[in-house]
């Protein structure tokens, strides 16, 4: 692969990408970062980072500058990594936004939320996106936001109306044909189920016991505290306000009726509240399902 800046090759077959050639190329505005955990060398420009691999013990000559890197004759660290993005920080870069050409005439889930009210799942609200038309102007295309409501105990015809946006399983009950339960997939590669469905951007607020001490007494009750899980909230960093340290997951672990083999390995689901969340080996929330207690049943 030939890449060049302003008009100047600083990798292809000819030219090796050396840290010297990247910082003669762009010229470095910003001091880089070194990450002595992974032995990296990273310098980031405006949407454009490169890692070079580097031994811990060059870090302390960095202290001085670039400049001040000395390699020995031919050993000069090479791009291992070279990241474009967005916006000036590759941490806090997202994708953007789908543009509205590429509906053709679709709706698109832009978050769900999970209404709750005291640790008890009433339901979920869906943001949608779709295609709508500004005012006065009938052939310019604008998207436009609609909000649905699906609660447990809805019937098939509430769900049919509101339904449209990938990402969740509903489940009716064969009897009464009401909703008895949601379950919303993150979509993670390396699941069982991955790209079977969009990820689910939901949000769901947990009320937990607050462990901040109180600095001003108020009013209000300050017991509790109310902690949002994301689609992209790792288990290991929920797990301490959510569960005991002695509670024991159940192991899953999924078959094709065809195929017994299972090359993701097991998940583990955890039971919380009236929710469960099924983690994989990497600590990522493949799913979560959301329940209807059989004591909150009318």
């Amino acid at each position: 692969m030939v890449s060049f800046f302003s008009g100047v090759h600083f990798s292809s077959p000819q030219v090796q990408p050396t840290i010297e050639q990247i910082d003669q190329s762009f010229g470095a505005t910003h001091p880089g970062v070194y990450n002595s955990e992974k032995q990296l060398f990273v310098l980031n420009f405006r949407g454009l980072s490169f890692d070079f691999p580097i031994e811990s013990k060059f870090e302390p000559k960095y202290a001085h500058g670039l400049g001040s890197l000395q390699f020995p004759n031919g050993s000069s660290p090479v791009v291992s990594r070279m990241c474009i993005y967005t916006g000036s920080s590759l941490v806090d870069t997202k994708a953007p936004p789908l543009p509205i050409i590429c509906f053709h005439g679709n709706c698109y889930l832009d978050c769900l939320e999970v209404l709750r009210e005291r640790n008890v799942t009433k339901g979920l609200k869906f943001l949608l996106v779709t295609e709508g038309n500004g005012p006065g102007k009938l052939i310019d295309p604008r998207k436009k936001i609609v909000e649905r409501i699906v609660q447990f105990g809805d019937s098939s015809q509430d769900v049919i109306s509101a339904l449209g946006c990938p990402g969740k399983d509903i489940l009716l009950d064969a009897n009464t044909h009401q909703v008895k339960k949601f379950i919303l997939h993150t979509n993670f590669p390396g699941h069982y189920n991955f790209n079977m469905y969009y990820r689910c951007e939901c949000k769901i607020p947990v009320m937990v016991e607050n462990t901040k001490p109180k600095l001003i007494q108020t009013g209000e009750s300050d017991d509790e505290e109310v902690r949002v899980i994301t689609a992209y909230s790792k288990w290991d960093s929920v797990q301490n306000y959510l569960i005991r340290p002695d509670q024991q997951p159940v192991i899953l672990n999924r078959s094709a009726s065809t195929n017994t083999s299972n090359p993701f390995g097991s998940t583990f689901c955890y039971g919380v509240q009236d929710l469960i969340f099924e983690v994989m080996q990497n600590q990522h929330i493949a799913s979560v399902t959301l329940y209807r207690p059989k004591s909150s049943v009318s």
